[in-house]
């Protein structure tokens, strides 16, 4: 956790520099608004402090990394090279699927599912072709719904991420959001715990 702290502390460093030198150079009209290039975070960076929070088992806290970057993204102007990327967003889904199992595991699931919808609509509007959802990024939301939604609603969701994974695949064509194995696994593990978790009611 430590590293993991070290490392939003040096991205916080970074960002107070390249916003100290965006409004130097928008004051004296020497920049375009997004200063000078040297000084701004990239997804790399940003995504590198995610996985640092994956690691450390905090989902919570990776998420709030992956908002800050879309907030700078934001107030950049939607400059392109501040936009999260498939690997940001997956990265963030895998560490939420990833941490522990509580009574907000429905809530997690729902904020998961919005951020592929995000995903999916950044890429389908041209937004942000770098969004685009990949065989990882639907694999990771299917498992999240099984170890996080134990019901018939959490993998009726999770086949419908699978689904949707299809569908993007019939669209484009890219093979790597083509469902595999792996996705129709995870689908199947879905449905095995949501029926446990509707013998156990029933036996209760």
């Amino acid at each position: 956790r430590e590293g993991a702290l070290r490392a939003e502390s040096v991205l916080g460093r970074l960002e107070s520099i390249w916003e100290r030198d965006v409004k130097e150079r928008t004051y004296d009209g020497s920049g375009d608004g997004n200063g000078n290039g040297i000084y701004r975070p990239n997804p790399v960076l940003y995504t590198s402090v995610i996985n640092a929070w994956k690691s450390c088992g905090d989902g919570r806290r990776a998420e709030m990394t992956l908002e800050r970057m879309e907030t700078a993204h934001e107030r950049s102007g939607y400059d392109p090279h501040l936009a999260p990327d498939v690997v940001s967003y997956t990265s963030v889904i895998e560490a939420l699927a990833d941490s522990r199992p509580s009574a907000d595991g429905p809530l997690l699931a729902e904020r998961a599912d919005a951020m592929v919808e995000r995903m999916e609509r950044s890429y389908e509007t041209g937004e942000n072709f770098r969004a685009r959802p990949n065989a990882y990024t639907y694999t990771s939301l299917i498992k999240l719904y099984g170890r996080h939604v134990k019901s018939a609603e959490g993998a009726e969701r999770a086949e419908g991420a699978l689904r949707r994974m299809g569908d993007l695949h019939d669209r484009t064509g890219f093979d790597d959001v083509r469902p595999n194995a792996y996705a129709y696994t995870a689908a199947m593990n879905a449905w095995s715990k949501a029926n446990r978790g509707i013998e156990g009611a029933r036996r209760a």
